[in-house]
């Protein structure tokens, strides 16, 4: 049960993490994109989400290093095709709980 609230907590807190890093991003918010990537690493890791934390990993570092626009937004959208499936089966999986 304990797995299920963590996987609930984490659909519902990480559906908007690529949105709200790539806001900061625009922003030129560099400290909040990259609490925001690192906040995502973390919660994937803790869900064993490996594809989503090495993806929430590259752009932390990216992020990290100043990385200018052109570099970030292939980091953008392949964290965005990790998370979006898999927040989509998670949500699935759990409605059905």
């Amino acid at each position: 049960m304990m797995m299920i609230t963590l996987l609930r907590k984490f659909v519902e807190h990480e559906r908007d993490a690529v949105e709200r890093i790539a806001g900061a991003i625009v922003g030129s918010d560099w400290a909040e994109a990259q609490r925001h990537a690192h906040s995502l690493k973390g919660a994937a890791a803790q869900v064993c989400a490996g594809g989503v934390r090495q993806g929430a990993e590259a752009l932390e570092l990216a992020l990290r290093a100043r990385a200018p626009a052109p570099e970030l937004q292939p980091l953008l959208v392949d964290l965005e095709q990790a998370l979006r499936p898999l927040l989509g089966a998670l949500e699935k999986r759990l409605r059905g709980d």
